[in-house]
């Protein structure tokens, strides 16, 4: 079905990305309990339930490696030099079956 004349790009999905000032106010408005979780999101773009799936040993050389997709394959995501620091710190002392981010 063609989409209407007077709704141009009706198909297409509108995409925005957060601004780093946009990102830092979502952190701190959210609990400190969510933070963590947050941040995984914003420098990796993970699902929550990818996020919730990702163990120690996913995360190596610089990437994120997600086994489990909604597709059903796994990806690798690699990471910016802020989102390497902040995996490594959050994965520090987890052997590699713990999960990244704590229920």
């Amino acid at each position: 079905m063609a989409p209407c004349a007077g709704f141009q790009k009706i198909d297409k999905p509108r995409t925005r990305n957060l601004t780093a000032e946009e990102a830092r106010r979502l952190l701190n408005a959210l609990p400190p309990s969510l933070r963590a979780l947050a941040r995984g999101a914003l420098y990796t773009g993970c699902r929550l339930g990818e996020l919730q799936a990702l163990t120690a040993a996913d995360v190596a050389d610089g990437q994120v490696t997600i086994q489990h997709s909604k597709s059903g394959r796994s990806r690798v995501i690699p990471l910016s030099a802020d989102g390497v620091t902040f995996f490594e710190q959050t994965i520090a002392g987890k052997l590699g079956d713990a999960r990244v981010f704590d229920p």
